[in-house]
């Protein structure tokens, strides 16, 4: 019996990064609306002049419109953190989206971003993996066609006449399944040689 005012405990569970990513996509399963944005809070600027801290923001879509961006290189010394970088980014793009709305692939040589290729994410529409370590050029082969096959699916929409900032949004509204694609080359140098022995053009 519980004592009036008292509030009864729950137990907290351990979970491992895999089991919280999993989570987080199961609970994205079904889309909501909202405006598409690849803005990811990376972490804090200390701007002690001020005394104050400011998200420091990356905006794929780039800063001044949604076809200003470009490629984002994350560099750095071993061990500096550039996976947890990278972890941070996709952690937070498959929080804010439905697979509907947001597919990834990646080629990840020393497989540190392993355990996302289960997330629905990571996979296409007919449930093909999206994540490759590069080992033969059958996997690159195949990830190229399925990101190929990604874009394609988008070009097919006769409706759009020009993208603009607002496409992505009135086609989410109208239920149509047109996922933001985002590609990881996971250690460029490793990946660039990968890349080198397959057509991975689109």
């Amino acid at each position: 019996m519980q004592a009036e005012g008292t509030q009864e405990r729950v137990a907290i569970q351990s979970t491992t990064v895999y089991e919280a990513v999993k989570l987080r996509g199961e609970r994205r399963s079904k889309p909501s609306l909202q405006i598409p944005s690849m803005q990811i809070p990376l972490g804090l600027v200390d701007k002690p002049e001020l005394q104050q801290r400011e998200p420091f923001v990356v905006d794929l879509h780039g800063s001044s419109g949604p076809f200003t961006g470009g490629p984002l290189l994350i560099a750095g010394a071993q061990h500096s953190g550039k996976a947890t970088a990278l972890e941070t980014m996709l952690f937070w793009l498959t929080m804010q989206y439905a697979p509907q709305q947001f597919r990834c692939a990646i080629i990840d040589p020393l497989q540190e971003l392993d355990f996302f290729q289960d997330l629905p994410h990571f996979q296409s529409q007919d449930g093909t993996n999206l994540w490759t370590d590069g080992s033969t050029d059958q996997k690159i082969n195949a990830l190229a066609e399925h990101i190929t096959a990604i874009i394609a699916k988008r070009r097919e929409d006769r409706s759009v006449h020009r993208w603009d900032d607002q496409t992505l949004h009135g086609l989410w509204a109208k239920g149509v399944e047109v996922p933001q694609t985002l590609v990881i080359l996971s250690h460029l140098h490793m990946s660039l040689a990968l890349e080198k022995r397959a057509c991975f053009r689109f």
